[in-house]
């Protein structure tokens, strides 16, 4: 777990941070993982209050990513316009992308986002891909 004030500055510190969790627990899967952490906690500076809380959990082959920012009043989540030219507003459309389950829930002084990735094999998966045929 890792709290820090939501400002800017800090969303280094929680790639870093993701990273180096990520080492510690011998995954590989880091660049999309990285992404999606990226993404909400940018999304929580933009629009959270004074402190944000990321916590990460491995279960079985998936990873659970919760990030809470503290704000004033509980936030809804914007509506998506892909066709838009306006660069804001796409974060959460790659996060829900890049995940198998993305939610979020609004109270009072707080927003508490979460999203899971799998990042192991399932039963009977080995991970890996089958050979391409020509053809």
């Amino acid at each position: 777990m890792l709290a820090l004030p939501a400002e800017g500055c800090y969303v280094a510190t929680v790639r870093g941070f993701t990273r180096r969790t990520l080492m510690n627990w011998k995954l590989d899967e880091s660049y999309s993982v990285v992404l999606v952490i990226d993404e909400l906690a940018t999304n929580a500076v933009q629009h959270g209050g004074s402190d944000m809380i990321l916590g990460m959990s491995l279960v079985g082959p998936h990873l659970r990513i919760e990030l809470i920012d503290y704000n004033i009043q509980p936030l809804e989540p914007a509506e998506e316009y892909p066709d838009s030219p306006d660069e804001h507003g796409r974060g959460l459309g790659i996060v829900r992308h890049l995940t198998e389950r993305f939610g979020m829930v609004a109270e009072t002084g707080q927003t508490r986002v979460y999203a899971v990735i799998q990042v192991g094999a399932t039963d009977g998966d080995n991970g890996k891909c089958a050979p391409l045929r020509a053809g």
